[in-house]
This record gives structure tokens, sequence and C-alpha cells, in this order.
């Protein structure tokens, strides 16, 4: 027994958890314009039958309007990953750049502390230097 146009909006209404206000609200029509099309009262239009596919877009077209099929549509899209391979060498490439730069920082942050070690004995050897050169006596320069 082939399944009436109602039938199928019953289903689709049945599917999403809605009653005729809250299935009207979604389709921009009202309670009683919805019960009359579930009843069926009245037959739908092509605006209506619009409305659903495109409030829903995982609703069979072809079953919708034939009931020929399943209600939610099965055709998947094949996944174009023809770059996936390129993306995964980029990020293990990326990511061995990264480790080196860490190392790099490393080493940097280890040459910067002796280098501020060695500033500072230079500091003090300076200082100590400063300190003889004032105790000694000026070289007196002129005749007697």
């Amino acid at each position: 027994m082939e399944q009436k146009i109602n039938e199928r909006l019953r289903e689709i209404m049945e599917k999403n958890g809605l009653n005729y206000r809250s299935f009207g609200k979604k389709l921009g029509y009202s309670d009683v314009a919805i019960a009359k099309l579930i009843n069926g009262k009245s037959k739908p239009k092509f605006d209506f039958l619009l409305a659903i596919l495109e409030s829903d877009p995982l609703i069979n077209p072809e079953w919708l309007l034939t009931g020929t099929g399943d209600m939610l549509k099965t055709e998947t899209k094949p996944v174009d990953n023809s770059g996936l391979q390129e993306c995964l060498a980029e990020k293990e490439r990326l990511q061995s750049d990264i480790e080196m730069l860490k190392q790099s920082l490393k080493v940097n942050h280890k040459y910067i502390a002796n280098l501020e070690k060695e500033n500072k004995k230079l500091k003090a050897t300076l200082k100590k230097l400063q300190a003889v050169n004032k105790d000694q006596p000026k070289e007196q320069s002129g005749h007697t």
C-alpha cells in the first residue's frame, strides 16, 4: 500500500518531535492549516513542500513528493581528501620545526645566562680596578 502525502507529512512531524503548532511555526503556517494537511482534508501546495525541504535538508525530496525511497537522504558525496597527505606531511614538518626552535631557544637562554654571569664578573672586576686606580697617587708632571 502506497503511503499518502498526508501520512508522509505526519511522519516528518513525528520524526522531529513536533505538534501541529510547532510544525506550523517552523514552516510559517498556522496549526489549523497543518492539521488540515495532516488529516488529509487539504493537499499541500508547492510552497509548503518547499518550506519542508528548506527547513530540513535531510528530507529526501523524492520520498516527500512520491513516497519512493527513504524519508532521509542516503546519498553521501565522496570526500575530497586529495590534499590530506600534503597537509599531514606539512603538519609533521611544522612539528619538527617547532621542536628545533624549542631546542634553539633553550640553547640561547643558556648562552644569555652565561653572558649575564660573565657581565656581572666583568663589572665586579671593573669596580675593583677603579677602586685600585683611585687609591694610587697621581703622577705629577712638571719640573722641580
